[in-house]
Order: structure tokens, then sequence, then C-alpha cells
């Protein structure tokens, strides 16, 4: 489990502000809130709602960092910002089987940690293709009931239901608490783009050389980049 908490996703949340040289009231305007919400977000004295999690992430903010403490260089794939969201699940689906595959080829190339979440992902995103919220694909998957996964995240089963059946949105800290503690990648319970984005970046980093080759041509093929 991350040893990161929910006031460190605040303090990056500030420091990506800073960096980008926004005053809270610039950054209150994009994430479509009053600057008073906004500092009392900054502060860890309100959550953000999902929506407003949603509008960061189409902000010039680095959220990836903001969620993961990560920051990765997109340069490798940058003819994949053409990409729709859809286009880039096809891809992330084709890293985390290559980051599979070269587990099992080389003992040792991936820890424990890094098998178990690139299976969760790949696991996580048939939720797209179902009825079914990604939180209650999770709980299957791991063969949790309700109360189990309830503690997990802090929250009663009550609450836990009205989140798997999408009666109730995840804000700021449950989706961190998702991400952190469960393994459920933020950016799928967002439908981040940019956050997508560069999973699939960081995810090539860890590649070894041949089969990031590998993916990279096949990618490009698809786009029509390769001659």
């Amino acid at each position: 489990m991350s040893q990161d908490t929910y006031d460190l996703f605040v303090k990056r949340l500030k420091e990506e502000r800073e960096r980008a040289k926004l005053t809270q009231k610039e950054a209150a305007a994009k994430l479509r809130m009053s600057e008073s919400h906004y500092s009392k977000a900054e502060a860890a004295r309100r959550r953000l709602s999902f929506f407003e999690t949603k509008y960061l992430c189409e902000t010039d903010l680095d959220s990836f960092y903001i969620f993961t403490k990560k920051r990765v260089d997109h340069g490798d794939v940058q003819f994949l910002s053409e990409c729709d969201y859809a286009e880039l699940l096809c891809h992330y689906d084709i890293v985390c089987m290559a980051m599979i595959r070269q587990g099992r080829k080389m003992a040792g190339s991936l820890d424990r940690e890094d098998k178990r979440v690139i299976e969760y992902c790949r696991y996580l995103l048939a939720a797209e293709v179902t009825d079914k919220t990604i939180l209650k694909k999770h709980r299957q998957y791991r063969d949790c009931n309700q109360h189990q996964m309830a503690g997990l995240l802090g929250v009663d089963s009550k609450k836990l239901r009205d989140l798997e059946r999408g009666k109730l949105l995840p804000d700021s800290e449950l989706i961190w608490q998702m991400s952190s503690r469960l393994d459920i990648p933020y950016f799928l319970v967002l439908k981040d783009k940019n956050g997508l984005l560069s999973e699939i970046c960081y995810w090539l980093k860890r590649m070894e050389p041949g089969s990031r080759n590998m993916v990279l041509e096949i990618m490009q093929k698809y786009h029509g980049t390769l001659p």
C-alpha cells in the first residue's frame, strides 16, 4: 500500500498551481468553482467534487503528478495526443499485455506490486464495456464483499453501494484513495485522457528496449506514422 497521503495530494495541487504561475482565483476559475472553495480545497478543508476534479484534469496542471507523484515526458508518444480516450484505452491494453509478457520472460524485471497493478488495470478496462462501475468490477476481481471493500475505502456500506450503482460520484479524496489504496487508476475513474497518456508513457519507460520498440512500432503503424 502506498505511503502517500491525501495531504500530500493537496500539497502537490498547490505546487502545480504555483509552478503554472496561477493565482488561487485563476485556478478556481479553471475548476469552475469559487475562489473561497478552491482556497479551502488547497488547505484540505474541503474536497473537490467529482466534476471539479475532472475539470482539474482538463487544465494545464499535471494531474498525473498530483495523483501519483510521478512526472513523465510524452516525447516518445506525442503522436498519441491526437487519439481520443477510447483509442488510448486500446493502446494502454497493449502496453499492459507487453509488460506482463516482459515480467514472465525476464524474472525479476517486474516486482509483485508492478504485476498486480498492471493486471488490475487490464481487468478494469473491461468495465468500459459493461454496465458495471469500475469500483464494482474491482471488488469482484478481489473477491471482496461490500463490507470488506467499504472498510478498505473508509466508507460505510451504504455509501459503497451508492458508488457502485453510480448514484453517488466520488470526490477527490475518495478518487485518490481508490487509486492509492486499491490501485484503481484515477484516470479510468475520471476518463482523463491526459492522465491515461501519462500512464502509457510511464510504463513504456519501464519496458526493456526490445519490448518498448515493438510496442511503439505497433502504435505508429496504427497511426500511419511509419513508412
